[in-house]
């Protein structure tokens, strides 16, 4: 679970299915086991939370990138890949 975003191309099964992926902020390439892993855990202590689940989504609407609170600890993002291909991100 912690990796899954780490592995082959910044991208989880899911993302993989739905043309997502994560990169990292610091130079747009691909997610790393260790900042996958950092956004799991981040993830999971939201959960741990009396309505943490909530933050996330919250995060997305409210901040100017749409970014969710694991991506900014992680200093990673999500972006389609279509746009990591072209450059556009």
């Amino acid at each position: 679970y912690f990796i899954k975003d780490g592995l082959g191309n910044g991208q989880s099964w899911g993302k993989r299915a739905v043309g997502l992926m994560v990169v990292q902020l610091i130079d747009d390439t691909p997610c790393t086991k260790l900042k996958s892993s950092l956004r799991g855990l981040v993830t999971m202590l939201l959960g741990a939370v009396p309505f943490g689940s909530f933050v996330e989504p919250i995060m997305v609407i409210a901040t100017k990138d749409g970014r969710r609170l694991a991506d900014m600890a992680a200093e990673t993002k999500v972006i389609h890949i279509e746009n990591y291909r072209s450059g556009e991100h």
